[in-house]
């Protein structure tokens, strides 16, 4: 079930239209609203990671490019790594 849902948010994402834009909008809205972004980056690098950080970064920095509402979550990741 969370590899169809995980399917299914990333097909949404990717038709870049108004439905993927508010889409993204809820999922930073949501994200933001758990700090999921200094969990993440907290775990990754207190199990050493790094090669996951990385991707981490260019999965997000290729979905910003894709999808304006995800930009504030790759400013947050970003920030997070310094």
């Amino acid at each position: 079930m969370r590899q169809e849902l995980a399917d299914r948010i990333e097909q949404m994402l990717a038709a870049q239209d108004r439905q993927a834009e508010a889409l993204a909008f809820t999922l930073t809205l949501m994200l933001e609203r758990i700090d999921a972004t200094a969990v993440v980056v907290g775990e990754v690098v207190s199990t050493g990671q790094h090669q996951l950080l990385r991707e981490l970064l260019s999965g997000f920095a290729g979905l910003g490019d894709q999808v304006a509402g995800l930009r504030p979550l790759l400013r947050d990741l970003e920030h997070a790594v310094g």
